[in-house]
């Protein structure tokens, strides 16, 4: 019987110098109702991902290979293994909670194509830990849209896939997901553990990061082709671009980034609504 839950996990790097590797951790205590599919990116370390792999992470049903250079493309190849009912993303340097996923699934299985939990985030700078918000509906997510979160519908998701970017992949494949208009829950169980701070994550890259300017580009363009959920797709559009300006030290113009995303008068609650909602997240995150 096809297991109700498949987890896919993007690897382009192993952990070999971390004893402590996140994914090495939950995989061990994976839960019996959940798939573990690892797809690998051979860009930078050729076969020795795969020894490490195995040696490391045996629990895993499926492992796929190729040579991409990019997440988006590596979680497409690891999407072509996916036969359960429902799925979900995690990165290989944050932690994954298959039983809450599940469990989550169960409540609300058959009226849903989209399931929104909880998350914490650690950041091994400071070594806080924050928790996020237990969402309730759309708005809760703006700025911390975490879209691994999220546990999709298969069937809903198939015809899906990610755009081949280093960064900034993920929130054009959740802006596609709303585009298509699912049915959402909201679950306050967390599944998942985010890790900040880490030398090796993507997201620190500099050639990344000035790859977000051209998954900001093609977010734009999209934004043009479905009016459903428009108005959160514009937020997360909106803190993308915010981002992309701080990452590259650039001033955030406002009366521009209306320009660049087309926003009229009728946006104005719209943007206000962005820059509370992002100051008041780093000033009442709560720390547990």
């Amino acid at each position: 019987m096809e297991k109700p839950l498949s987890v896919v996990v993007p690897i382009h790097k192993s952990s070999e110098e971390y004893s402590d590797s996140p994914l090495k951790q939950w995989a061990k205590s994976i839960d019996s109702r959940c798939r573990l599919v690892l797809s690998l990116d051979h860009t930078e370390e050729g076969d020795s991902l795969t020894s490490w792999c195995k040696k490391e992470i045996p629990s895993a049903i499926d492992t796929v290979h190729g040579t991409f250079g990019n997440p988006g493309q590596t979680r497409n190849n690891g999407l072509s293994r996916v036969s359960s009912e429902w799925l979900a993303f995690a990165d290989s340097d944050d932690y994954f909670d298959s039983s809450s996923a599940v469990d989550a699934i169960e409540d609300f299985y058959d009226s849903y194509d989209l399931i929104v939990c909880n998350y914490l985030t650690i950041d091994k700078n400071s070594g806080k830990i924050f928790k996020g918000r237990n969402p309730k509906c759309l708005a809760d997510l703006f700025p911390e849209l975490g879209f691994w979160r999220d546990l999709y519908r298969s069937d809903f998701v198939k015809d899906l896939k990610f755009p081949h970017y280093r960064m900034g992949e993920d929130q054009i494949y959740f802006s596609r997901v709303l585009a298509k208009n699912p049915k959402i829950a909201y679950s306050p169980r967390i599944i998942y553990r985010y890790t900040l701070g880490l030398p090796a994550q993507l997201s620190q890259s500099k050639s990344s990061i000035m790859e977000l300017q051209q998954s900001l580009k093609h977010m734009r363009i999209e934004l043009t082709q479905s009016r459903n959920h428009e108005d959160f797709r514009k937020l997360i559009l909106l803190r993308q671009e915010i981002s992309y300006k701080i990452k590259t030290k650039k001033r955030v113009n406002l009366i521009a980034l209306a320009k660049q995303l087309k926003l009229g008068l009728r946006d104005i609650p719209l943007i206000i609504k962005c820059f509370k909602n992002l100051s008041l997240w780093y000033l009442k995150r709560k720390i547990i």
